[in-house]
């Protein structure tokens, strides 16, 4: 009797929890089926809460290091057509990343300079797409907003094996269906080869260098062969010869009609000049003219003279750069900068050549 009450009663306390508990479900239905809006818009607020920080701040801050990280390889410059106040430049590049995004980047302007002093102008870069290896060109008149900072710049570039640039600027960038994000587009860059290429690198201001891309003060100029000429000749010159010049750049620049004055123990005996002289890259042999102060030279060699042997240095230090007309007086700066030594033997001018 005991047992069968037992199990009666707890039976009937199965009973009476079953129906409380299906009461508290049916109820959290209705409150569900009454409010699920408000749960819908309390989830639409904690993914806007989480989403809309990575593409608001997030996706910009990506965007710049992106920026900041990629790297653009140089081909080659060409600078012709000088004036006073611009040069035509053309530039072929290709533009570097490793990002898993490849967005794209609208066209901008941007300032350039000698790293350390004032920009000299303003270029204008292609939009590009981003991605591994991209090839990419451009063209244009650059105008020269600042003659004495072009100027040293060409200094630096002549005298150096490598010299540090910067490019400076801002633009849009596009990612699929992200906003359009602003970035910076501020670098230094090394310019330096031997005729390949190089790299314009971070904003962080440092650079992987390759052996030199500066002009590097032309080391192993030399004049090849020299003739003194029987009689002086409509333009003045008394002598001509070939001059050998290496570039050893990715760089071509017209330079015009370039005229060096030649001295001997710091004293002028006359000057030298290449016609419309083009430095490409690689090895220039160049004709040259020459008006020497052939007495004075003559008064140097021979027996009991300093320069017995016939063999004289020769110091040649740049002048004049000519275009068209117009003296390109941020090259002369540059020239005169640049001092070349050679030793000329006259007994074998004399003969018909060195």
């Amino acid at each position: 009797m005991s047992d069968k009450g037992l199990v009666g009663t707890d039976t009937n306390a199965t009973a009476e929890y079953g129906p409380t508990k299906t009461a508290k479900q049916s109820k959290a239905k209705r409150h569900c089926a009454r409010f699920w809006w408000i749960y819908i818009i309390i989830f639409i607020i904690l993914v806007l809460v989480v989403v809309l920080p990575i593409i608001f701040v997030g996706f910009p801050k990506i965007s710049q290091d992106g920026v900041n990280q990629s790297t653009i390889e140089i081909v080659n410059i060409s600078a012709t057509n000088p004036t006073e106040n611009s040069v035509y430049l053309s530039q072929h590049f290709y533009t570097l990343t490793d990002s898993k995004f490849h967005p794209h980047l609208d066209s901008f302007d941007a300032i350039t300079g000698l790293d350390g002093d004032e920009p000299y102008g303003v270029v204008t870069l292609p939009a590009v797409d981003s991605g591994a290896r991209v090839p990419g060109s451009f063209e244009q008149t650059l105008q020269i907003t600042n003659a004495d900072a072009f100027a040293r710049y060409n200094r630096a570039l002549l005298g150096n094996k490598q010299i540090t640039m910067f490019l400076n600027g801002s633009t849009d960038l596009h990612e699929g269906s992200l906003p359009t994000t602003h970035v910076t587009y501020n670098k230094t860059f090394s310019v330096s080869g031997q005729f390949i290429p190089f790299y314009l690198l971070t904003n962080k201001r440092q650079y992987v260098a390759n052996d030199h891309l500066g002009f590097n003060a032309l080391q192993g100029f030399n004049i090849t062969k020299f003739t003194v000429l029987s009689t002086k000749q409509p333009d003045g010159a008394n002598s001509d010869g070939t001059v050998y010049i290496p570039n050893a750049s990715p760089i071509t620049v017209a330079m015009g009609n370039v005229t060096f004055n030649n001295y001997v123990d710091d004293v002028h005996i006359g000057n030298t000049t290449l016609q419309n002289l083009v430095l490409k890259p690689g090895n220039n042999t160049l004709p040259m003219r020459s008006h020497i102060d052939q007495l004075a030279v003559l008064g140097l060699i021979g027996p009991g003279k300093k320069y017995s042997d016939g063999k004289i240095p020769i110091t040649i230090v740049g002048q004049d750069s000519i275009y068209d007309g117009v003296h390109l007086t941020y090259y002369e700066y540059a020239l005169k900068g640049a001092n070349q030594s050679v030793t000329l033997d006259v007994v074998a001018a004399l003969k018909g050549g060195s």
